[in-house]
């Protein structure tokens, strides 16, 4: 099992190095965990990306059902060299493997669906792909867990050139990586930081709030 999850990675970096000088990737990386918030339970994110296109962005999470959760998502993106444009998200999370479930799961395995649609102002970009993201929690005392976590993702990235281009318009399968931590000290506050390689490089930080 060690060495699939090795190999795994070792194909997920590789391929994201490979698509990364093409792609314009997400404006809202990951941020997330393998495992979901609980039924009918709902979180705010906030979070600041430090990458090719710097931005800002906020997510609302809803937990459809005991392994299911869903969120919409905004963000504000800045192309360099253009002004700030506005980029919409959503994304559903079904989790596979628990590792809190007493069936002797290794770690949390959730597998997502997503879509993005943004104006960068010289072109438009919509996404839509999927996601495996696998963490595992680790207590590190008190209610308080640390849960390193990654993430492979497999995307059609089409990107639209306006007008001054012709509207030349190409869409390409396009992949990506994500490498973070998530610190929970408690059940209703968590904070991220987040490595992303998919086109859109760089640092993702964010927090997370249960509101209800």
């Amino acid at each position: 099992m060690r060495r699939v999850l090795a190999a795994a990675i070792l194909i997920a970096i590789l391929a994201g190095s490979v698509s990364a000088e093409e792609a314009i990737g997400s404006a809202f990386g990951v941020q997330w965990t393998g495992k979901t918030c609980g039924h009918r339970l709902g979180d705010f994110q906030a979070g600041i990306a430090m990458t090719d296109r710097t931005g800002v962005f906020g997510m609302i999470g809803y937990g459809l059902s005991e392994h299911s959760e869903g969120r919409l998502k905004l963000a504000f993106a800045n192309q360099e060299g253009e002004s700030v444009k506005l980029v919409f998200g959503a994304d559903y999370k079904y989790q596979m493997m628990d590792v809190g479930a007493g069936l002797n799961d290794p770690f949390d395995l959730a597998l997502a669906a997503y879509m993005e649609v943004g104006d960068y102002g010289p072109f438009s970009v919509w996404q839509l792909g999927g996601r495996a993201i696998g963490s595992h929690p680790f207590d590190v005392g008190g209610s308080s867990t640390l849960s390193p976590y990654g993430a492979f993702s497999v995307r059609l990235e089409n990107i639209n050139w306006d007008g001054r281009f012709n509207n030349d318009s190409d869409t390409e399968l396009q992949f990506g990586i994500a490498l973070g931590t998530q610190w929970r000290p408690n059940d209703s506050f968590s904070m991220y930081g987040e490595l992303h390689f998919d086109g859109n490089e760089g640092l993702i930080v964010g927090l997370s709030l249960g509101v209800f």
